[in-house]
């Protein structure tokens, strides 16, 4: 038998009703701790974000298309005209010198 103490007080013994009480109640109460620990765990990676408009060199605030080259740069089409992003900064690519 696995627990024969136990197995002994299974009658009517008001001890081991109140035993059994204390016991359903650090169940309910002490049990779930360890799970609410994790849910942090699971929270959102914060993520910087950072707006470049015309301030920084982009031609205009409103991006209609976006591309990028083998090489790592960033085309930026706006209505205004298309520019080159290194990373850093905007590169506007004049239409009368562009080949």
């Amino acid at each position: 038998m696995l627990f024969p103490q136990v197995m002994k007080h299974a009658g009517n013994d008001p001890a081991f009703r109140m035993h059994g009480w204390t016991f359903a109640l650090v169940l309910l109460f002490v049990w779930p701790l360890p799970f609410t620990g994790l849910a942090g765990t699971n929270a959102p990676i914060p993520y910087s974000v950072r707006i470049w408009q015309t301030d920084v060199g982009l031609p205009q605030n409103s991006v209609h298309a976006i591309a990028q080259t083998r090489d790592g740069y960033l085309w930026v089409g706006t209505r205004e005209g298309l520019a080159r992003f290194d990373g850093v900064r905007f590169t506007v690519v004049d239409e009368a010198a562009a080949p």
